[in-house]
């Protein structure tokens, strides 16, 4: 079965019907029961920063949706631990010609750790990255 993993970019779209990326994150929705999904516990707090200030509706919405996960059969979340924080630091050390913050250095690193190719993301950072992000329109 192919493993994806989902980035902010795709769970905020997917639950703003507002947001820019609403419509292209619908269009890959199936993808959540045809595939192994892979998200991490950071990219949840993304989401729920991300919404916070997007109504009370959209922000009962995220957090309902995240505490969900780990419910989900095909979704795993992957947890900040100190090593993959470790790894991701150095990730991020070692890319200072880039703009990749912390949270996206974690999703790199458990990316690679998990041999993942493909991202539900809209981010730019993970063709960068050498990843291929399924929502990215250049």
């Amino acid at each position: 079965m192919r493993t994806i993993f989902a980035d902010s970019t795709f769970w905020i779209g997917l639950l703003n019907p507002k947001d820019g990326l609403h419509a292209l994150a619908t269009s890959h929705r199936q993808l959540l029961t045809s595939c192994r999904i892979v998200t991490t516990d950071l990219v949840g707090i993304e989401v729920l920063n991300g919404l916070a200030g997007s109504g009370s509706g959209l922000r009962k919405s995220a957090i309902d949706m995240v505490q969900s996960w780990p419910k989900l059969p095909r979704l795993t979340v992957v947890p900040i631990g100190r090593e993959l924080l470790s790894r991701a630091e150095d990730l991020y050390r070692r890319s200072s010609d880039k703009k990749w913050g912390i949270i996206d250095c974690v999703s790199f690193a458990v990316m690679a750790e998990m041999h993942i190719q493909d991202a539900l993301t809209y981010d730019h950072h993970f063709v960068q990255a050498s990843f291929n992000a399924l929502m990215w329109q250049p």
